[in-house]
């Protein structure tokens, strides 16, 4: 089987030194079939410099913007429209890779998945521990899906760590590209991809590094106004699946919880179990008492 072509975007902004970091780590890949799309948007550093000195060793196209676009959301588009690959994977450009990333996404990726993601570890000057760790199994998902778990739950898919099929990103549209959306625009985009039958897995394994910046959008907390902006998008289904799958994941996050001694956060989950079983119970002696009248 010929391996298929990836196209690998990074959106960046005055990010110079740690782009050569990034940029090293796919210049060092294992699987070697692929474009790096560097969509600059209006950088005033040396980000073109550093570009320039990888253009004998890696397959890079530069889109410079003009205007500075004020998130990843624009770049991120720009990057789709001019990929090339049958897939896409996502780098930022304080991330970066290890050597067997690609390769081992690629395993999945020729099984027939469409989505694929992966383990991040936190690189900062104050922090280094395992990041996003998956704790879903598919007899939970059986109970509840996986888009409803992350609607409720909050973004479990870190952007640097995804590979997909560009037609599928073509399918549900671009990253949304309002103020509002900065720093939840690839939350939407992959709430977006789940509403879509796919086959989707995440590998086990850390493949990445995540840089955590003091002036990262993504370090920021969220505002009221991206929360309130969030459950307007998401207003029917917040409510149609809050009541009814709340207790399936509580009594998941419990269970995990208590197996890694984690004992502050189980007794928290078991607690919020209860209240919600006690919601419900609530709800339905209400329905059956309207029936009745």
């Amino acid at each position: 089987m010929n391996d298929p072509f990836i196209s690998v975007i990074i959106p960046t902004y005055n990010r110079g030194k740690l782009l050569h970091r990034c940029l090293k780590s796919l210049d060092r890949q294992i699987f070697k079939n692929f474009e790096v799309i560097i969509c600059d948007d209006a950088s005033t550093d040396n980000t073109k410099t550093i570009v320039d000195s990888f253009k004998n060793s890696l397959k890079i196209r530069y889109f410079l913007i003009n205007n500075n676009s004020g998130g990843p959301a624009k770049p991120r588009n720009i990057g789709i429209k001019k990929s090339k690959g049958k897939y896409v994977a996502f780098l930022d450009s304080d991330d970066y890779w290890d050597k067997y990333k690609l390769k081992k996404c690629i395993k999945f990726l020729n099984l027939g998945y469409d989505f694929v993601y992966h383990d991040l570890k936190v690189k900062s000057l104050k922090t280094n521990f395992k990041l996003f760790k998956d704790i879903i199994s598919w007899f939970f998902l059986k109970k509840i899906t996986f888009f409803n778990l992350i609607l409720l739950f909050g973004n479990k898919i870190n952007n640097s760590s995804v590979v997909v099929r560009s037609d599928l990103l073509k399918k549900v549209g671009s990253f949304n590209e309002l103020e509002d959306a900065v720093a939840i625009e690839d939350y939407l985009m992959w709430l977006k991809i789940l509403r879509v039958d796919i086959k989707f897995i995440k590998i086990d394994e850390i493949l990445g590094f995540y840089g955590i910046q003091n002036d990262n959008i993504s370090s920021h907390l969220r505002t009221r106004r991206h929360i309130s902006f969030f459950n307007n998008l998401y207003k029917k289904e917040l409510k149609k699946f809050s009541l009814k799958s709340a207790p399936w994941i509580y009594s998941y996050y419990a269970k995990y919880n208590f197996k890694k001694g984690n004992y502050v956060l189980f007794i928290l989950d078991v607690l919020n179990y209860l209240y919600c079983l006690i919601l419900i119970l609530f709800n339905f002696k209400n329905l059956r008492k309207n029936k009745k009248i």
